[in-house]
């Protein structure tokens, strides 16, 4: 890591309440999982276990830089909390603002949380079928939502969205020492470059096509990353665990507690937890570490010490609970894929694939502190981010998609490293040249801001003429029909990815036995 010497450094002390709020955030949604799906005797075995490592995590937790609260911090606190509460609002969760067309699931999803009873095992044409899906994230808000209705379930998910997104920046700017506006900026529009890919090869009409995903050049070459802004806007419930997970990984000193935050968030993000393992291998084989020898040698202690240090009290607790009741839920799933190469057919294929290696990552790559180049976390973020758009698991590259934010995650922090590093950016010619790139590679998100917000501005208008707010809202918040509760597997070729078998191990051993049934008997849309 690059140290920044800031001016406001001596000014600043190391705490460790950052990750602990941090830890708590990842934790909630395991908790409420466990007690809303396990059998009460394996509930009490998992919850020891759960408290046990999570009170290690707690009194282990590493302190991190933190500001002096003064004037000016007081000012860019405020300043950030608004940025994130418009970035929340404006992110479509919770039907406040126009939702992509994704959110029409997240939203079926949502309401069946809240609705029926857990675990969620429905009658359909197939027979019963369990709800399958990492859902994790939306489990405290749809708690809420049981309890007190799913209007207020809705307003839940909203705060808890916002609450991951603080808890995140806070975890970057001690990341940075620096408390600054300008990193949650460049967070909100870091993308890689889809405008000069589109313009090579003559797509640039995409970018007025409304609500297009314009990080794919076309549906049969998925070679695709999505920026941070369209992740807020689509896949939200993957994406802010991962982000809060990834920050976590690079506020740890040691491995203890690696495997146990992997364990965690792997109910919430599966996906993006297998490209977070690999980044927190690079990350604690690269942490300094006294009294090893050199070249590869310390290469080869730095691993071992690692190795030892992942068979933690709090990872093996965490990580048993992880594996086996986290991990044979989603081996439940009936969306069963296959892992395949998505190898290039021609030379035609082989330039589109060079091209999205160098604007969408390399040149970023490129451009960050010499220093970064040589670690291990720089080639980590490399390889997975070479080698993930090769692969495919199911219709579209979902695999890439997902499990490459924590690398993204990693070349964000490397370039903001970089950019904190310089002490007269305005004379640097590295500073300009990753100052262009992130405004270049800031389409993606400019491209939804902009039609996303034409069609809030016509749903304000509309009210403003005296339209009735209602059928707005049920437009904007995209809903499935109601039909899909009472039998998702009329949805041809979509039911499969939520849906799992009741009679698998997860469903017969460990989960308590459900309510079945067709429980949906309110209108969803009041």
């Amino acid at each position: 890591m690059v140290r920044n010497d800031t001016s406001t450094a001596g000014a600043a002390r190391r705490s460790a309440w950052p990750v602990r709020l941090a830890y708590a955030y990842l934790t909630l949604p395991a908790v409420v999982f466990l007690v809303g799906w396990l059998e009460w005797w394996w509930l009490v075995l998992a919850l020891a276990a759960l408290g046990v490592g999570f009170w290690r995590l707690w009194l282990r937790a590493p302190k991190v830089w933190v500001p002096r609260w003064n004037r000016r911090t007081l000012v860019v606190a405020a300043v950030v909390g608004v940025f994130l509460m418009l970035g929340a609002a404006f992110s479509g969760v919770g039907g406040l603002s126009f939702q992509h067309g994704d959110h029409a699931w997240r939203n079926a999803i949502f309401e069946m949380l809240v609705i029926e009873p857990w675990p969620v095992v429905m009658t359909s044409r197939a027979g019963e079928i369990a709800l399958t899906y990492y859902f994790g994230f939306w489990l405290p808000a749809a708690l809420v939502g049981k309890a007190f209705g799913l209007a207020v379930g809705w307003i839940a998910l909203l705060a808890w969205t916002g609450l991951g997104l603080a808890v995140f920046a806070c975890l970057v700017m001690s990341l940075l020492e620096r408390f600054a506006v300008w990193p949650v900026v460049v967070f909100a529009f870091f993308g890689g470059l889809d405008a000069v890919q589109k313009g090579i090869w003559n797509r640039l009409d995409d970018f007025v096509v409304p609500n297009s995903s314009i990080e794919f050049l076309d549906q049969h070459h998925l070679y695709a990353f999505t920026a941070f802004g369209d992740q807020l806007t689509t896949v939200f419930n993957q994406a802010i665990p991962a982000w809060v997970l990834t920050a976590l990984i690079f506020a740890q000193r040691d491995g203890r507690s690696i495997v146990a935050l992997c364990a965690l968030a792997s109910i919430q993000c599966p996906l993006p937890v297998l490209g977070a393992g690999v980044i927190a291998v690079a990350w604690v084989i690269g942490q300094p570490r006294e009294g090893l020898g050199g070249g590869a040698n310390r290469l080869w202690a730095r691993t071992r010490a690692a190795a030892r240090e992942a068979v933690s009290l709090q990872s093996v607790l965490i990580g048993v609970i992880g594996l086996a009741v986290f991990g044979s839920f989603f081996a439940s799933s009936l969306n069963v894929g296959v892992l395949a190469l998505q190898l290039p057919q021609s030379w035609t294929d082989v330039a589109r694939l060079v091209v999205f290696w160098v604007f969408e990552f390399g040149i970023m790559l490129g451009l960050v502190d010499a220093r970064l180049r040589h670690t291990a976390l720089w080639w980590a973020t490399l390889a997975i981010m070479l080698i993930l758009p090769l692969t495919r698991f199911g219709a579209w590259n979902d695999l890439a998609m997902r499990a490459v934010i924590p690398a993204q995650v990693a070349l964000f922090l490397m370039v903001c490293w970089t950019l904190a590093a310089v002490k007269r950016p305005w004379r640097s010619l590295q500073a300009a040249a990753l100052a262009v790139v992130l405004l270049a590679g800031s389409g993606s998100v400019l491209h939804k801001l902009y039609f996303y917000g034409r069609a809030d501005l016509g749903v304000v208008q509309a009210v403003a003429a005296g339209e009735d707010w209602r059928p707005i809202r049920d437009v904007s918040m995209r809903r499935l029909p109601v039909s899909w509760w009472r039998d998702p597997t009329a949805m041809e070729g979509y039911w499969t990815q939520y849906f799992g078998d009741p009679d698998s191990f997860f469903h017969r051993v460990l989960a308590r036995s459900p309510d079945v049934g067709p429980h949906l008997t309110s209108d969803l849309h009041g």
